[in-house]
Protein backbone atom coordinates (compact mmCIF):
# COMPACT_ATOMS: atom_id res chain seq x y z
CA UNK A 1 0.00 0.00 0.00
CA UNK A 2 1.13 3.42 -1.00
CA UNK A 3 2.42 6.27 1.70
CA UNK A 4 -0.90 8.33 0.73
CA UNK A 5 -3.08 5.13 1.15
CA UNK A 6 -1.62 4.34 4.39
CA UNK A 7 -1.54 8.49 5.60
CA UNK A 8 -5.23 8.21 4.22
CA UNK A 9 -6.27 5.09 6.64
CA UNK A 10 -4.44 6.28 9.81
CA UNK A 11 -6.46 9.19 9.47
CA UNK A 12 -9.98 8.11 9.37
CA UNK A 13 -9.64 5.30 11.86
CA UNK A 14 -8.71 7.73 14.24
CA UNK A 15 -11.28 9.98 13.42
CA UNK A 16 -13.42 7.15 13.80
CA UNK A 17 -12.04 5.95 17.33
CA UNK A 18 -12.73 9.38 18.60
CA UNK A 19 -15.92 9.85 17.28
CA UNK A 20 -17.08 6.27 18.34
CA UNK A 21 -15.81 7.10 21.73
CA UNK A 22 -18.01 10.16 21.69
CA UNK A 23 -21.21 7.79 20.36
CA UNK A 24 -20.24 5.23 23.68
CA UNK A 25 -20.81 7.98 26.29
CA UNK A 26 -24.48 7.90 25.53
CA UNK A 27 -24.69 4.60 27.33
CA UNK A 28 -23.08 6.11 30.59
CA UNK A 29 -25.83 4.84 33.34
CA UNK A 30 -27.07 1.48 33.65
CA UNK A 31 -30.59 2.50 32.46
CA UNK A 32 -29.29 3.50 29.28
CA UNK A 33 -26.57 0.56 28.77
CA UNK A 34 -29.53 -2.00 29.73
CA UNK A 35 -31.42 -0.30 26.96
CA UNK A 36 -28.72 -0.32 24.20
CA UNK A 37 -28.00 -3.84 25.06
CA UNK A 38 -31.84 -4.64 24.24
CA UNK A 39 -31.57 -2.47 21.00
CA UNK A 40 -28.27 -4.44 19.99
CA UNK A 41 -29.40 -8.15 21.20
CA UNK A 42 -32.69 -7.23 19.03
CA UNK A 43 -30.77 -7.61 16.05
CA UNK A 44 -29.58 -10.94 16.54
CA UNK A 45 -29.67 -13.83 13.99
CA UNK A 46 -31.69 -16.38 15.74
CA UNK A 47 -34.72 -14.16 15.93
CA UNK A 48 -34.56 -12.88 12.34
CA UNK A 49 -34.11 -16.62 11.17
CA UNK A 50 -36.82 -17.44 13.67
CA UNK A 51 -39.08 -14.82 12.53
CA UNK A 52 -38.30 -15.42 8.93
CA UNK A 53 -39.41 -19.10 9.33
CA UNK A 54 -42.76 -18.25 11.26
CA UNK A 55 -43.65 -16.32 7.68
CA UNK A 56 -42.75 -18.63 5.90
CA UNK A 57 -45.22 -20.91 7.30
CA UNK A 58 -48.27 -17.70 6.91
CA UNK A 59 -50.49 -19.01 4.29
CA UNK A 60 -50.38 -15.55 2.41
CA UNK A 61 -47.91 -15.26 -0.43
CA UNK A 62 -46.67 -11.53 1.03
CA UNK A 63 -45.43 -13.13 4.14
CA UNK A 64 -43.77 -15.94 2.44
CA UNK A 65 -42.15 -13.87 0.70
CA UNK A 66 -41.36 -11.82 3.79
CA UNK A 67 -40.12 -14.93 5.82
CA UNK A 68 -37.94 -15.99 2.64
CA UNK A 69 -35.96 -12.18 2.44
CA UNK A 70 -35.27 -12.61 6.01
CA UNK A 71 -33.95 -15.83 6.27
CA UNK A 72 -32.07 -15.02 2.53
CA UNK A 73 -30.69 -11.59 3.99
CA UNK A 74 -30.02 -13.36 7.11
CA UNK A 75 -27.65 -15.93 6.12
CA UNK A 76 -25.75 -14.12 3.14
CA UNK A 77 -25.25 -11.15 4.94
CA UNK A 78 -23.50 -13.05 7.54
CA UNK A 79 -21.53 -14.64 4.91
CA UNK A 80 -20.64 -11.68 3.62
CA UNK A 81 -19.93 -9.93 6.76
CA UNK A 82 -17.72 -12.65 8.06
CA UNK A 83 -15.64 -12.90 4.68
CA UNK A 84 -15.11 -9.01 5.10
CA UNK A 85 -14.28 -9.62 8.55
CA UNK A 86 -11.73 -12.19 7.97
CA UNK A 87 -10.19 -10.11 4.83
CA UNK A 88 -10.27 -6.57 7.14
CA UNK A 89 -9.53 -8.17 10.49
CA UNK A 90 -9.83 -4.85 11.89
CA UNK A 91 -9.81 -5.23 15.68
CA UNK A 92 -13.17 -4.08 17.96
CA UNK A 93 -12.88 -1.38 20.55
CA UNK A 94 -10.96 -2.17 23.29
CA UNK A 95 -14.46 -2.34 26.04
CA UNK A 96 -14.88 -5.49 27.29
CA UNK A 97 -18.35 -6.61 25.49
CA UNK A 98 -18.47 -10.29 27.00
CA UNK A 99 -22.00 -11.99 26.03
CA UNK A 100 -22.48 -9.14 22.98
CA UNK A 101 -20.74 -10.61 20.45
CA UNK A 102 -19.41 -14.79 19.67
CA UNK A 103 -15.66 -15.79 20.51
CA UNK A 104 -14.91 -16.42 16.85
CA UNK A 105 -15.85 -13.04 15.73
CA UNK A 106 -13.52 -10.90 16.88
CA UNK A 107 -13.19 -8.53 14.20
CA UNK A 108 -15.16 -5.39 13.99
CA UNK A 109 -15.40 -4.34 9.94
CA UNK A 110 -18.30 -4.61 8.99
CA UNK A 111 -20.81 -5.12 11.47
CA UNK A 112 -23.13 -7.93 10.75
CA UNK A 113 -25.21 -6.79 12.42
CA UNK A 114 -25.58 -3.45 10.60
CA UNK A 115 -25.43 -5.71 7.83
CA UNK A 116 -28.12 -7.80 8.32
CA UNK A 117 -30.08 -4.48 8.72
CA UNK A 118 -29.16 -2.92 5.41
CA UNK A 119 -30.15 -6.27 3.58
CA UNK A 120 -33.60 -5.63 5.51
CA UNK A 121 -34.43 -2.38 4.33
CA UNK A 122 -33.69 -2.60 1.10
CA UNK A 123 -35.86 -6.64 0.57
CA UNK A 124 -38.63 -5.60 3.37
CA UNK A 125 -39.08 -1.72 2.83
CA UNK A 126 -40.72 -2.70 -0.57
CA UNK A 127 -43.17 -4.52 0.75
CA UNK A 128 -44.19 -2.15 3.72
CA UNK A 129 -46.49 1.20 3.87
CA UNK A 130 -44.21 4.46 4.16
CA UNK A 131 -44.45 3.97 7.97
CA UNK A 132 -43.33 0.69 8.15
CA UNK A 133 -40.53 1.48 6.37
CA UNK A 134 -39.91 4.49 8.72
CA UNK A 135 -40.06 2.21 12.12
CA UNK A 136 -38.26 -0.14 10.32
CA UNK A 137 -35.29 2.48 9.70
CA UNK A 138 -35.89 4.07 13.34
CA UNK A 139 -35.17 0.52 15.03
CA UNK A 140 -32.18 -0.18 12.51
CA UNK A 141 -30.14 2.55 13.37
CA UNK A 142 -30.71 2.25 17.14
CA UNK A 143 -29.44 -1.27 16.53
CA UNK A 144 -26.37 -0.32 14.87
CA UNK A 145 -25.92 2.64 17.20
CA UNK A 146 -25.97 0.84 20.71
CA UNK A 147 -23.61 -1.29 18.74
CA UNK A 148 -21.37 1.53 19.01
CA UNK A 149 -22.63 2.92 22.47
CA UNK A 150 -21.48 -0.60 24.23
CA UNK A 151 -17.81 -0.18 22.43
CA UNK A 152 -18.61 -3.39 20.25
CA UNK A 153 -18.35 -1.13 17.09
CA UNK A 154 -16.75 1.07 15.51
CA UNK A 155 -18.95 3.98 13.37
CA UNK A 156 -17.50 3.06 10.26
CA UNK A 157 -18.26 -0.64 10.99
CA UNK A 158 -21.99 0.23 11.04
CA UNK A 159 -22.13 2.25 8.03
CA UNK A 160 -19.63 -0.36 5.69
CA UNK A 161 -22.12 -3.03 7.18
CA UNK A 162 -25.91 -0.75 6.63
CA UNK A 163 -23.83 -0.29 2.72
CA UNK A 164 -22.94 -3.75 2.24
CA UNK A 165 -26.01 -4.91 3.35
CA UNK A 166 -28.05 -2.84 0.95
CA UNK A 167 -25.82 -3.50 -1.74
CA UNK A 168 -26.49 -6.93 -0.94
CA UNK A 169 -30.60 -6.62 -0.66
CA UNK A 170 -30.51 -4.67 -4.45
CA UNK A 171 -28.57 -7.76 -5.95
CA UNK A 172 -30.99 -9.90 -4.12
CA UNK A 173 -33.86 -7.66 -5.84
CA UNK A 174 -32.42 -8.34 -8.73
CA UNK A 175 -33.04 -11.91 -9.02
CA UNK A 176 -36.75 -11.92 -10.46
CA UNK A 177 -37.79 -15.57 -8.37
CA UNK A 178 -36.41 -13.48 -5.16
Amino acid sequence: MSERAISWLDRYTTRDARLSKQVARLANTPAKRALAQFLAHSGDSQFWLIAGALLRRKPMSSSRTAGNRIIAVTLLGALLSYVLKWYIQRPRPGNPASGLYLPFDRHSFPSGHATRIGGLLVTLGQQMPWWGRVLLTLWGLSVSLSRVALGIHFIGDVVAGLLSGMVMGLLLLSNKRF
